[in-house]
């Protein structure tokens, strides 16, 4: 096969030549198979014939130390076996449909991580389809042989899987292995589906749409791998790397005030009462309490992150710097100059008299106006804590980025509402409120 790609090479590149445009790359790849009997390839896809973003052959059902895969290497050589579509035995959906299916589950499933998986076989030209006269190039075009002893194509398989994130912070997490991100065309019977999850368990049997409960006891490169054994004893694995950080529980926030004792009041999940275009989003929302409040909303500070792709931002790194640390949040205000931020949060009170509300969303790539109501339920949470310390402080909301878009939102369209939302300020930080490139494998 090497033989006859290379030369399939040589003659798309001086007909690439001739044509750049995409539709005539297309027609001048079709013109070189045009005489070639396209029903004879049983898959639907020939690999001589489409265009190769990676190497397909790496990733052949047996583990490697080369060849794992993360989300983006995994949609690159699903776009390579889609792109060797040959004739209407090709049955697989379009990489966009996948990826909306995709978003949509992570929009529902929230920090639950998906593991997507494909085994696809594939056909290819044997190595020897020329030497042998399987096949014959005759001016720049390809032929089947009349009469040939045998067919001149053989079948491949290719076999992945990714988790939909490889970034996780903390130590406990939740997997599923869901059927409708298992792509196939192999027609095969499954007997059984196995997981290694990197937390020293080994291998376990797993259900389809099931929840998988792992936790980790360290930080640092996990790898998941994940075998399948069909009716035929035909047995495939792959294997993907994932970051773990923050598995110490044990890390606290500094107090402001040491006879306060602890200072956070732990994860609360706020859940939005609107939905938004079908998706409800929520959030985790972690309190550091100021200077004398002991466990009570008195002076609130919301703070809505920004665009956090795989959630693994984890603000306990920055809650949990003591005063004086650079790393600690009045720290970081007061870096962003000398009249601007610090000072207007500050209005005659220091930067630790607030209690910082940190908003993390879990759905961190749906619809703005999604985790805008989320966050007009963040606010009416606080406006009842904060009432029930006997405060009568006005709120700041802080929105760092696309936070400061969901804040502007939020905030707006409680107003259009006649809704209180009890807020004097709203500031928003590096916010692309004229728009944003963002690429499209996001």
């Amino acid at each position: 096969m090497r033989k006859i790609y290379t030369i399939f090479l040589w003659l798309l590149a001086s007909h690439i030549a001739i044509s750049q445009s995409s539709s005539g790359f297309a027609t001048q790849v079709n013109n070189i198979f045009q005489h070639v009997n396209r029903s004879l390839v049983t898959t639907g896809l020939l690999e001589d014939y489409g265009f190769q973003l990676t190497d397909i052959t790496e990733y052949d059902g047996i583990i490697r130390s080369d060849n794992s895969l993360g989300v983006a290497e995994w949609r690159s050589l699903y776009s390579s076996l889609t792109s060797q579509a040959f004739n209407a035995n090709f049955n697989l959906p379009a990489l966009t449909s996948i990826n909306t299916t995709m978003k949509n589950q992570q929009n529902t499933d929230g920090n639950k991580v998906n593991i997507m998986v494909m085994h696809v076989n594939y056909n290819k030209f044997k190595d020897n389809a020329l030497t042998s006269n399987l096949m014959s190039l005759s001016n720049g075009k390809l032929y089947d042989v009349p009469g040939r002893p045998t067919t001149p194509y053989e079948t491949k398989t290719a076999f992945a899987i990714s988790p939909t994130t490889h970034n996780l912070s903390g130590a406990s997490h939740q997997f599923i292995l869901r059927q409708n991100f298992f792509v196939t065309n192999t027609g095969k019977s499954l007997t059984s589906r196995q997981v290694e999850f990197g937390d020293g368990q080994g291998y376990q049997t797993v259900s389809w749409n099931s929840t998988i409960n792992v936790t980790y006891s360290t930080d640092g490169e996990k790898t998941i791998k994940v075998k399948f054994t069909y009716t035929d004893a035909t047995v495939v694995e792959s294997h993907s790397k994932i970051e773990v950080r923050d598995t110490d529980n044990s890390l606290q926030m500094a107090a402001f005030d040491p006879s306060c004792g602890q200072t956070t009041s732990g994860s609360t999940t706020i859940t939005s009462t609107r939905s938004f275009s079908g998706v409800t989003a929520s959030a985790n929302i972690r309190v550091r309490y100021g200077q004398g409040h002991c466990n009570e909303i008195h002076n609130p500070l919301i703070v809505v992150e920004g665009f956090d792709l795989d959630n693994f931002y984890n603000i306990l790194n920055t809650l949990a710097a003591p005063e004086g640390n650079p790393q600690s949040f009045s720290a970081i205000v007061d870096n962003n100059g000398p009249t601007t931020l610090l000072d207007a949060l500050q209005q005659g009170m220091g930067a630790d008299t607030y209690d910082i509300i940190y908003v993390d969303y879990n759905q961190p790539t749906t619809y703005v106006q999604a985790n805008a109501y989320m966050l007009q339920a963040v606010i009416a949470w606080v406006n009842t804590q904060k009432a029930a310390a006997g405060s009568t402080s006005k709120n700041v909301v802080l929105g760092v980025s696309m936070g400061g878009l969901v804040a502007r939102y939020a905030l707006a369209d409680m107003e259009d509402g006649n809704v209180q939302h009890d807020t004097r300020l709203m500031i928003t930080h590096d916010t692309p409120h004229q728009g944003a490139n963002i690429p499209p494998s996001f």
